[in-house]
């Protein structure tokens, strides 16, 4: 009986477990260095205003003349990701207007790709999670140049693609 309890035990001993954990894909965008959200999607120029909404007939003043910009506008996003992740507009017919690209990497991001696909409005497509080496996140992101014509900017969704 001794000898087959040792059997056993030498038996067990050699049995390896291996655990994975896996984490859902995320992304983490900042604007000029503030953090805009993270999550599995992140809107970009979502409404964010905490004002009530005004009342009809309140007296608004509409300006009948007013002096467009030609000017681009432009503005800067970085981005994280553990993993894939596309820049999608909300409205497909504004992608002649509008144009991203990329114009730096984090000291410990990888290399980053160049795809899109303005026919579904997908302005930038990454395959892969932008970490290259361990580090803080900000150090891991992308930095975009977001680029659009007119007065009004675009709005997009920054989404993580499943690992």
């Amino acid at each position: 009986i001794i000898w087959l309890g040792l059997c056993s035990l030498a038996a067990s001993a050699s049995t390896v477990h291996k655990l994975r954990f896996s984490h859902p894909a995320k992304v983490l965008v900042w604007q000029s260095g503030e953090m805009l959200g993270q999550g599995a999607e992140v809107s970009v120029f979502a409404d964010r205003s905490t004002a009530p909404p005004e009342w009809l007939g309140s007296g608004t003043l509409l300006v009948a003349t007013h002096e467009t910009s030609s000017e681009p506008q432009t503005m800067t996003l970085s981005i994280a990701s553990n993993s894939g992740f596309v820049i999608k507009l909300d409205d497909p017919l504004r992608a002649p207007d509008i144009t991203v690209r990329i114009v730096g990497v984090g000291m410990n991001a990888g290399a980053a790709e160049a795809n899109a696909d303005l026919s579904a409005g997908v302005m930038y497509r990454q395959h892969t999670k932008t970490a290259q080496k361990p580090g803080r996140p900000e150090t891991q992101a992308l930095l975009f140049e977001v680029t659009w014509s007119g007065e009004t900017p675009p709005r997009f969704d920054v989404i993580a693609l499943a690992p």
